[in-house]
């Protein structure tokens, strides 16, 4: 069966920036389906060019080496052969129109859909200078470490004489993690299950080589692998390599597959309703399965006391919870699969605020995986069962309208009882042919509908249809002028007669009526409610797409920034280097607070820190730093303050000021065309009730915005497409920031925009004067800000595994005059802190052996006094208040800010 991508899939596969493709086993051959944006970038041919290499073969493809040909074809055979596994090759290709051929790494991965499977292949491209390094040497063993380090496999080298771990790569290390230093000559047995003994079906342990591909439970990661094995030779002695698979969802799938084939074996058997089947392991008492009607829920691993719990919590009358848990204890039920016994409870449970009656009954199945039996509990609701009982009960004891008998063999009816809510039948007759009942009947009755059901039409087709079981069918019927509901049942009686009885349902039809009117309503507001989500999700989707280029951007200049400068040997072209470095690393860095920001804002944890500040001082930086980027793209800025309260110091937040109006500004000329005009006016006046407010009018007449898009601008993820949108990036956060933050501070935001027109938007923050001592304080304080005397020949203990940030944190502070000592983990550090009167810690969070703030707490135990600092690139709330909570006096986000460091250090001395 052959597959074919859907036009969603091709547009999904399409826009990927990775290099993939996809394809398909067809007549033995590995043919093209699809190919990602990223294999035509990777391969320099544009989208429409690529069409040409769909439906060919892998080998075919006039991009690759000639040489390699044969090594692709040799690829492709050995994925026809084994396609479950992950398979890998590396090869020469060259670009579109260009002759320069580079190396790839190519691996392939298996994919299922529907009844059909097929190959998804990624590219990863080897630098040049790595393919040089490992020619010169011809290593075979260098080149299996290159290839290694780059696979999106597990891979690990075994040496075949002692079990002892070789090599391991990076996904080997994420998939098992350890501590560096403890995977040093360990065996492979203790590394992937933390056991002393070899695993008993392992191939090198039965000396069955030729049966290479086997399964592994690592129960100590609670993870079961595939291993692929192959000999080779590893610093001169016997090894094997094996490529290792993560196979742990497949095998937790298919053993729910087996038990859900199982269960539907056990609910065929069952004579009662299935509601929810809750499937206990009766030697863990966890939680295997659990079924709600025909739909599964995640509760598993659950302990049988725990969902037990949960369900007494609900339990209505004193009575009904002894009796449930009397019922529901697994030591009788462990007993009653001894002695092959069975039984069932109902019970009453408030259920959203509903009162219901429940049945639960019980049974033992066997797990086909485990062969453990379970106890497979089925709570169903009887409800509606026993009020219908109770209903029938009420007819038979005479509380119905009409009951009326046939006999087939005479074709006459006889009334039995008639109510005259129903039908007025003449005094005296009571005994009717079936011609005159049906007569009689449809000349008093006006029949309007009957839900849609099938109706018996007259006496001899109910007598000719209704051979066994019962009938039962709701009528809409008009008598004098009024609408009633009835319901009329029919059933056979063991001499084989016909009888029916009608009762009245109009006040529990009139409710349903009324349930499905409201159910309607529910459903409409659900499928509205589903849309409002596909939105949201298509605009996250858009988000993180967004996010995902605009960060790689510029972490891939940084990256051949830096390439750049190690290959130049020309030291003038260094600190333009350095300078483009910089600048791509403010970017990503504004990127990440962003981030951070909106982190605050949907945790309802945005900080607001108000101090005095010299407002006009404030104001005349934001124009500098908006200047510059105007000037940079020829935009005329012009900028305008008037302060009517004459007040030189202001309280508000400096930080969240600058944050806001620089975000607006900068978003202004980023929407503006070279050569447009942008205009910022300040205002500071009292308004009618007395309060001071800064009044700010940000203008531009750039691209302006749609009325559609205005609705919207506020909400998380908004982007409006145009002409300068794709070009400037973004992460469509800033308005959604700075709306909250203007908030935060008391203010108020408002735009007002035309397409092509332009945009101006209205920021209005309320200030607060300081009084007379407050401006004391804050000028002794202007007047002891930090000096940078405070740190000659201060010692401070750094706490960094990292060996670059190391680097850099010394460096900062021996500009300074400090003396700095370096602990590579935190054990080192609270051993040298314990031994050494230091003036300060700088402690960072994650480190070996000891973390940051484990080696705080150690260190608070002798020195209570000492300021520790932490340095963490996590810059949440959360992160600080742990920080904080387990004894430092501060806590620095990375990368660290020199001027931060410096004052926050001179706090503290």
């Amino acid at each position: 069966m052959q597959y074919y991508l859907t036009n969603e899939e091709k547009k999904y596969f399409s826009q990927l920036p990775m290099p993939i493709s996809i394809a398909q086993v067809v007549k033995d051959e590995i043919r093209y389906l699809h190919v990602s944006l990223g294999f035509c970038k990777l391969f320099n041919i544009e989208e429409t060019e690529a069409l040409k290499y769909l439906n060919s073969s892998i080998d075919e493809n006039l991009l690759v080496y000639d040489r390699d040909r044969e090594k692709l074809e040799a690829f492709s055979k050995q994925i026809i052969m084994k396609p479950k596994i992950s398979h890998e090759i590396t090869f020469r290709a060259r670009k579109s129109l260009d002759n320069n051929y580079f190396y790839l790494n190519c691996v392939s991965s298996y994919l299922v859909k529907d009844k059909s499977f097929f190959i998804y292949f990624t590219y990863t491209k080897i630098s040049h200078s790595l393919i040089r390094t490992i020619s010169s040497k011809k290593n075979v063993q260098a080149q299996q470490v290159s290839i290694a380090e780059d696979s999106l496999n597990a891979v690990a080298v075994i040496a075949k004489k002692n079990f002892k771990l070789l090599y391991l790569n990076k996904a080997a290390k994420n998939l098992f993690p350890h501590d560096e230093g403890a995977i040093d000559k360990i065996t492979c047995f203790k590394f992937f299950r933390n056991t002393n003994h070899p695993c008993n079906n392992c191939p090198i342990v039965v000396s069955n080589i030729a049966d290479n591909v086997f399964e592994l439970d690592c129960e100590y990661y609670n993870k079961k692998v595939q291993v692929h094995l192959v000999e080779t030779i590893w610093d001169g002695e016997e090894a094997y390599i094996e490529y290792i698979r993560d196979i742990t969802s497949e095998k937790r799938n298919e053993r729910l597959f087996n038990l859900y084939k199982a269960l539907i074996a056990y609910k065929q058997n069952l004579n009662v309703e299935v509601g929810a089947l809750y499937g206990f392991d009766l030697e863990t008492e966890l939680v295997v399965f659990y079924f709600l009607s025909s739909e599964k829920a995640d509760h598993e691993g659950k302990h049988f006391s725990k969902v037990i719990s949960d369900f007494y919590n609900n339990i209505v009358g004193e009575e009904d919870k002894k009796n449930f848990l009397e019922f529901f204890d697994i030591k009788r039920f462990k007993q009653n699969y001894l002695d092959n016994k069975s039984d069932s409870i109902e019970y009453h449970q408030n259920i959203k605020g509903k009162i219901v009656t429940l049945r639960a009954n019980y049974n033992f199945i066997e797990d086909p995986t485990t062969k453990h039996m379970l106890l497979v509990i089925n709570v169903y609701d009887v409800t509606e069962r026993l009020e219908m009982e109770k209903m029938l009960n009420a007819i038979v004891s005479e509380q119905n309208e009409f009951i009326m008998r046939q006999d087939s063999n005479t074709k006459t009816c006889v009334v039995l009882a008639s109510d005259n809510n129903f039908i007025r039948f003449p005094a005296g007759y009571s005994s009717y042919t079936y011609k005159e009942y049906d007569e009689y009947i449809h000349s008093h009755i006006n029949l309007i509908d009957t839900y849609g059901q099938k109706r018996i039409t007259s006496c001899e087709e109910g007598a000719r249809k209704i051979k066994s079981s019962s009938y039962s069918v709701t009528y809409i019927i008009e008598i004098d002028n009024k609408i009633y509901h009835k319901r009329a049942l029919s059933f056979r009686a063991k001499d084989r007669s016909l009888y029916t009885v009608v009762y009245d349902v109009t006040d529990l039809a009139t409710k349903e009526i009324v349930r499905n009117e409201k159910l309607e309503r529910i459903n409409k507001k659900l499928v509205k409610a589903q849309r409002e989500v596909a939105v949201a999700n298509s605009a996250k989707s858009d988000f993180l797409s967004r996010m995902s280029h605009d960060m790689r951007t510029p972490l891939g200049a940084i990256l051949s920034l830096a390439e750049f400068g190690l290959e130049d040997n020309n030291p003038t072209k260094f600190s333009e280097y350095f300078n483009q470095i910089k600048e791509n690393a403010d970017y990503l860095l504004s990127l990440v607070n962003d981030l951070l920001d909106f982190q605050k804002i949907e945790s309802h944890t945005i900080d607001i820190e108000n101090s005095i500040i010299e407002f006009g001082t404030t104001a005349k930086a934001i124009e500098r730093i908006v200047r510059l980027r105007a000037n940079e793209k020829n935009i005329t800025f012009s900028y305008f303050g008037k302060n009517e309260i004459q007040e030189k110091f202001l309280i508000f937040d400096e930080k969240r000021f600058k944050q806001i109006l620089v975000n607006l500004l900068n978003n202004a000329i980023k929407y503006t065309p070279i050569g447009g005009k942008v205009s910022w006016n300040l205002l500071v006046k009292k308004n009618k009730k007395g309060e001071i407010i800064a009044y700010h009018t940000i203008s531009d007449n750039g691209v302006g915005m749609s009325k559609s898009f205005q609705k919207h601008m506020f909400e998380t993820f908004s982007k409006e497409a145009n002409c300068l949108s794709e070009i400037e990036g973004g992460t469509g956060l800033g308005l959604v920031i700075t709306k909250n933050i203007v908030e935060a501070l008391g203010g108020t935001i408002t735009c007002e925009s035309e397409l092509h027109k332009g945009t101006t938007f209205y920021v209005n923050l309320p200030l607060k004067v300081p009084n007379k001592d407050q401006v004391l304080e804050y000028k002794k304080y202007k007047n002891n800000e930090y000096s940078e005397s405070k740190l000659i020949n201060k010692k401070i203990l750094v706490c960094e595994d990292v060996s670059i940030n190391q680097i850099i944190i010394k460096k900062l502070l021996e500009e300074k005059q400090a003396i700095v000592t370096i602990a590579n983990n935190g054990l080192e550090g609270v051993n040298l802190a314990k031994e050494n009167n230091y003036d300060a810690i700088l402690m960072d969070i994650r480190m070996p052996i000891l973390d940051g703030t484990q080696a705080t707490e150690k260190i608070r135990e002798f020195n209570k006094t000492v300021p520790i600092i932490a340095l963490s690139a996590n810059a949440f709330a959360h992160d600080v208040e742990r920080s904080i909570y387990v004894g430092m006096n501060a806590h620095l986000a990375k990368p660290i800010n020199k001027d931060e460091l410096y004052s926050t250090l001179s706090d503290l001395l």
